[in-house]
């Protein structure tokens, strides 16, 4: 079982400083920002989804719900566009090879993401209404939230060049969407404790032999990955807090 390091000792000839990856993106305003929910859909975190029905541990998921409800009332208390995004297939043909790699979402599993079912509703804990708030909803067949959506469109008519990333999973969706903003010229936030991931068996990228790795640790090398070399990391209550500094700060 790999076991995860807080502090990897620091080879002799790395210079003091070399690994300190200064902040990418700019102070967080309101006006600037929105707020992408990626996947919050009854497959990943209701008892009955797909997830849960193929043995999966989804509590690493589940805590995040707290969190961004939060999240997601001070955006529409400080006029932050909310935008929920969705895996929605028929199965392999649309979905691509993801739904061979993942026993939840194939045919002979849990048949996940498939439309029309209860899985791709968005869980009901989240506030959202495009009637009541103004929050967009779009529905895609890939990881990242750009491909072949109209999200990149819609947060350029919106003015908006910064994202709040959330939801799940952290290495995959969310980490493929924080890459595809970052391509295109948006500053990407990943929003730490709004992200969980699933761990479970699986096998050694090198040795091919079998073991387990945690929730813990593939969001944690998610997260180091995108802080190094793909965009800024961030609580919840940082973003806020940052972004309500902005608010105060503006001429009356």
């Amino acid at each position: 079982m790999i076991k995860t390091r807080a502090n990897a000792p620091r080879p002799a000839n790395t210079p003091a400083g070399a690994a300190s990856i200064p902040r990418i993106s700019p102070a967080l305003a309101p006006d600037r920002t929105a707020l992408i929910l990626i996947d919050f859909q009854n497959e990943w975190f209701h008892p009955e989804g797909a997830y849960a029905r193929t043995g999966f541990d989804i509590s690493h998921m589940t805590r995040t719900v707290e969190p961004t409800v939060r999240l997601v009332d001070f955006c529409h208390d400080h006029d932050i566009p909310v935008i929920c995004l969705t895996y929605v297939c028929r199965g392999r043909i649309d979905g691509g090879p993801v739904f061979d790699k993942r026993p939840a979402l194939r045919d002979d599993g849990g048949k996940g993401l498939r439309e029309g079912t209860f899985g791709v509703k968005v869980i009901p804990e989240l506030p959202l209404s495009a009637e009541k708030y103004g929050d967009w909803f779009i529905e895609r067949k890939r990881m990242s939230g750009f491909y072949q959506t109209g999200l990149e469109q819609l947060l350029r008519d919106l003015g908006r060049d910064t994202v709040l990333i959330t939801g799940v999973a952290t290495g995959s969706c969310c980490e493929s969407t924080a890459r595809d903003a970052n391509f295109r010229n948006f500053n990407a936030v990943m929003v730490h404790d709004c992200l969980g991931t699933i761990g479970g068996t699986t096998l050694h990228p090198i040795t091919k032999e079998e073991h387990h790795v945690t929730a813990e640790e593939m969001h944690f090398a998610s997260l180091r990955n995108c802080q190094m070399i793909v965009c800024d990391v961030l609580s919840s209550q940082e973003c806020m807090a940052e972004l309500r500094d902005a608010k105060d700060g503006e001429p009356a």
